[in-house]
Formats: structure tokens, sequence, C-alpha cells
């Protein structure tokens, strides 16, 4: 498939427009207030992100898929999300829940797990599936990862106390059922082998090998291991046993990460309300949704997904389908 993204506009969104029909001084006043705190806003949000430092990719806003509505606990916060055919699941981390949408933005199911305690979900934060079509949950309240069928009947978990994690935010499932995950909290990786095997990789550190609170992982086609080494402020591509082979440096601090086309590895920095992308074929970084003269589409974004030229992008209690271009 060919790689969509290419540099082009952005689409950010409307300004509205009134009649005034006060005295001289009022639309000259409101143009120059406008103007201060807008060029403040781009100023911010162009060093912020690095757009002194980096060029841009161009996208519009081509649906909303949800609001995700208030549960027992309160507003909705979407985190991690995984694109699949014809929807999208999502994990809505105050309710302690599971969702999926069709493409349409039309709920297919939700669920919940909670009152045996061997299965209840406390504070889910990313999601990933497997070959065989298995939902994996990431709980950075219990530690443990949670399995379940498409139907969101539970299929046993993993990890959990005693293991050693702490506060685990990023999830990935390779080819062959290894369960990766990023144990934050204690600034490493942990593999769980499809034997039950715990290996711990990594160490904490501001060094190559080093991690300091990694968020986000993913894992392409041949096995290598991304992730979003958030402290240190880059992204390290490793293999299975935690091998560094290649770094690439942000402006912002990364959390979630998402595989494109040809290389192109996306990435969320909700601190800074920034999308990157990192080609890792010649390493230049771009910032998502920013030119030389639009402000940034997106406001804190957190989980992020690509598939079929789309980025799936969850901002608060929303779902974001993104494509390349302007219109």
């Amino acid at each position: 498939m060919p790689d969509q993204f290419a540099k082009a506009n952005v689409i950010v969104g409307r300004a509205g427009e009134g009649p005034y029909r006060r005295s001289w001084w009022v639309i000259p006043a409101i143009v120059l207030v406008a103007a201060f705190f807008g060029l403040i806003a781009v100023l911010s949000t162009l060093f912020v992100c690095g757009r002194d430092r980096v060029g841009f990719l161009g996208v519009h806003s081509v649906a909303v898929l949800s609001t995700l509505t208030k549960g027992a606990a309160g507003p909705s916060v979407a985190l991690g999300i995984v694109a699949v055919e014809g929807g999208v699941y999502v994990v809505d981390t105050t309710n302690a829940r599971v969702l999926k949408f069709r493409l349409t933005g039309e709920p297919v199911l939700f669920w919940t797990v909670s009152g045996d305690g061997r299965t209840s979900l406390e504070k889910p934060v990313d999601i990933a599936l497997d070959a065989k079509g298995l939902v994996y949950v990431l709980d950075a309240g219990s530690g443990y990862v949670s399995r379940f069928d498409a139907q969101g009947t539970p299929r046993g978990r993993l990890l959990g106390p005693g293991t050693g994690v702490f506060s685990p935010q990023g999830l990935a499932v390779d080819g062959v059922g290894n369960v990766f995950v990023a144990d934050t909290g204690t600034s490493r990786l942990v593999r769980i082998e499809a034997s039950g095997k715990v290996v711990s990789i990594g160490r904490k550190g501001r060094d190559r090998d080093g991690f300091w609170e990694p968020i986000g992982i993913r894992i392409d086609e041949s096995g290598w291991l991304y992730v979003a080494d958030s402290g240190n402020g880059r992204i390290k591509k490793l293999d299975i046993s935690g091998h560094t082979v290649a770094v690439w440096r942000l402006p912002g601090d990364p959390a979630y990460v998402a595989l494109g086309d040809h290389g192109r590895i996306f990435a969320t920095s909700p601190f800074s309300g920034c999308v990157f992308a990192v080609s890792t074929v010649d390493g230049v970084v771009a910032m998502v949704g920013g030119g030389p003269t639009e402000r940034v589409v997106f406001g804190q974004p957190l989980g992020v997904d690509v598939r079929e030229g789309r980025l799936y992008v969850t901002e608060g209690g929303e779902v974001r389908v993104y494509e390349p271009g302007s219109r």
C-alpha cells in the first residue's frame, strides 16, 4: 500500500463571524486581542512540539467514532486503542471497561469485569489482539494482563502480583504468542512467553540501552519491538531479548506508538499536545497536523493506531480518525 501521508496543509476548524455595530474601536480591539493570543498559542505549540526543528505532515479529520458515554465512575477517558477490520477496540480507563465501535461510529459491544476478584478490571490502560483474535487488556491497577475472547468472555490472566510489576502502561503481543509489557514504574520491559515464563528486559538508565518510564510498545511483522522511552524523550527499536538496534529522539516525550506504512512510526505526546511521525528509513521527524501557519489539530492525544492509511487517536472521551492531506 503506498504511503499516503505526505506534506500538506491542515484543516483545523472554523471561526465564527457575526456583525458588530458598536464603537469604532471594538472590532480593531477584538482583532488585536485575538491576534495576540493566537500568536502566543501558535508560538507555544511550535516550540513545545519542536516545529522549529522538524517538518510537518498534514492531516484532516474525517470522523469522530465515539464520544464515550459517562460511566458509573465518571466521564470516560479513552486510552489504549487498536484498529481492526471494520472497527476499533478502545479501553475506557476511568470506568474500567472495554468498548468496540464500528468504523461508522456505532457501538458494537462493551464489557466491564468486576466482582469476583479473579477477573476484575481496576485501571485498564492498553489493549492488544493476538493472531487468534483474543483480546488482551493491561491493567495498571492490578498489574494483570487479562485475556478475553471477542465477546468479552474472560480467558485467563497473566502477570500480576508477585512478578514485580509496578504501574505498567504499554502492551503488545507478537505473532507467536509472546506478550510484552512496558512496566513504566520500574523502567523496564517484561516478556511473558507462551509457556508462561516471565522474563525481565532492560534496566533503568539514561544511556542507549536504558529505559526511563517506558509507556507504549508495538511489534512489527518481523518481530522487532518499538518502545516509547518516554522519560528519555525517544523511541527505541529492540529485538525480543532487549538489545537496542536503533534510537530516534523526539522534541516531546512520547507516550503511545503505532506503526504505519514504509517504516513510519507515529507517537503521541499528550503533555505537549502533539503527534509525531518518525521515518525509520532516514530518521526524519515530522509533526502531524501542523504546518507553517496552521495550529495543531490535537488537544491531548493519548492512544494511537494506524490501519489502512488512517490514523486513530484517542483524546479524552473521544476516538478521532484522520486521513492524510488537506481538503
